[in-house]
């Protein structure tokens, strides 16, 4: 083997055990979130979780919040965000766009239940938390601006009253409300569907079912 190649080797071999330890920070994370919020566990209960260096969390991660902005970003692609988006974008119409919209919501949510609470609990989070609602805003705003080029906002409804009604419903404290109420995720999404459908749409866009159909991936 060249000099070169026992280089990229070393190299490849150096990520990936990189990967391998954030990718073990991250689970432990979520485990003591879950049991603890995001205050009450130690960075050095999360490396010991981990089996690493108290230093090496810190070296991978910096912060918390840090930490925690991983586990979020993995959540969303376990739930498969950008096939959702994209399904989302291109449904012609509105009721299975909003249906969708509800149906992405509720898999969002199921997938990342323990972070979602973890991460609204606390002030050491409640800036993340702050991200993670301007994000869903900005995709609300997408949604709706998609509805009024068609036509589909009911009348009277400005496209900013929309979205406030939309960002309100589709509100992480919402989904754990119903959670704690005892719903499943099928209630919430079908709860969630219609009430979106009867708050921005017109009534002639037609009516909701469950979107059953997962995006391809």
């Amino acid at each position: 083997m060249s000099t070169r190649g026992k280089r990229g080797y070393r190299s490849r071999l150096r990520n990936e055990r990189a990967e391998d330890t954030r990718e073990r920070i991250v689970t432990a994370a979520r485990q003591l979130f879950a049991a603890h919020g995001v205050d009450g566990a130690t960075v050095a209960a999360i490396a010991r979780q981990a089996g690493v260096a108290e230093p090496t969390v810190y070296a991978t991660f910096g912060s918390k919040r840090e930490i925690m902005a991983a586990l979020l970003a993995r959540t969303e692609r376990e739930a498969n965000a950008g096939a959702w988006a994209g399904q989302i974008a291109t449904e012609p119409d509105p009721a299975h766009k909003v249906g969708l919209f509800a149906r992405w919501s509720r898999e969002l949510f199921t997938a990342s239940h323990d972070v979602v609470a973890a991460a609204h609990r606390g002030p050491a989070t409640a800036e993340l938390a702050s991200e993670g609602d301007r994000r869903r805003r900005q995709a609300i705003e997408a949604l709706v601006a998609a509805l009024a080029a068609g036509g589909a906002l009911r009348p009277g409804l400005t496209a900013r009253q929309a979205a406030d009604r939309a960002w309100i419903l589709t509100g992480p404290e919402v989904y754990l409300l119903a959670a704690a109420c005892g719903w499943t995720a099928e209630n919430y999404q079908d709860w969630l569907a219609a009430l979106l459908c009867e708050q921005i749409l017109k009534p002639a866009t037609g009516t909701v079912g469950r979107q059953d159909d997962r995006p391809a991936r």
